[in-house]
């Protein structure tokens, strides 16, 4: 309550987020209005945001943004989507993206960061058709067939487990899943020589020995534990190995 104190404690209050308090007094209404009223330039702001919300809504957009980055995605997945409905190509089970979905996704927030990014000359800092393609950036990542089995065959287990087991097409992701996480392997050697590549190009890239020591576990045990030390993290925190062991 506001009382004839001065406004300390509504003062007080109104830094801890609150809106509004009652007043003891009618000749304290003011001072409580002065307290808890919204700076003219707040105010503004907010306005700015609704209009920005309208003029969303009118053109079928799923967000805004004001006077920063946003990336819609929503709209980028459906734009990329037979008859504009986001399937199984985008996404495992309506939570975790495909790798297709991840780069049409980080393309997108790549542009809009790009965008606000220019050199000295004034030029862009990346013209559009320098972006790598899908195909490019998965041989960057060495997304190799053994990486897509392996992340088939983890979503197949997840989605046998609430709250996945209750979608309606609960039947056709199990059955999708188990034959991707079923298909032939590539290769060894195929697949040894998409990570040695990516690691040549990028040898501080933790994941990529992660991944790669993960691969040979199968094959070469000293060899997997060497790529697996190598993905230590900057601060020091151990890595343990897929049986448990500490590295």
């Amino acid at each position: 309550m506001v009382g004839t104190d001065g406004g300390r404690p509504a003062s007080r209050t109104a830094i801890l987020g609150c809106e509004g308090k009652w007043a003891l007094t009618p000749n304290t209404v003011a001072l409580a209005n002065a307290i808890y009223a919204a700076p003219p330039k707040e105010v503004a702001r907010a306005e700015a945001m609704l209009g920005a919300m309208r003029e969303g809504q009118k053109k079928g957009m799923g967000g805004v943004s004001l006077n920063g980055v946003l990336v819609d995605a929503a709209s980028i997945l459906s734009q990329a989507s037979p008859d504009g409905v986001v399937g199984s190509d985008m996404v495992y089970e309506h939570v975790h993206l495909r790798p297709k979905g991840n780069y049409l996704l980080a393309r997108a927030m790549f542009l809009q960061i790009a965008s606000k990014l220019s050199r000295r000359d004034g030029s862009s800092f990346v013209p559009a058709n320098q972006l790598l393609s899908e195909a490019e950036c998965e041989r960057e990542l060495a997304l190799t067939q053994f990486d897509r089995i392996r992340m088939a065959s983890e979503m197949l287990g997840r989605i046998q487990r609430p709250p996945f087991t209750g979608q309606m097409n609960h039947s056709e992701q199990l059955l999708r899943l188990s034959m991707e996480a079923n298909v032939p392997p590539e290769d060894p050697k195929t697949t040894a020589a998409e990570y040695e590549w990516a690691i040549s190009r990028w040898p501080a890239d933790r994941l990529l020995h992660f991944n790669f020591g993960v691969f040979l576990l199968n094959y070469d045990r000293n060899a997997a534990l060497a790529q697996l030390r190598m993905s230590r993290p900057y601060d020091g925190f151990p890595v343990f190995s897929p049986d448990g062991s500490i590295l």
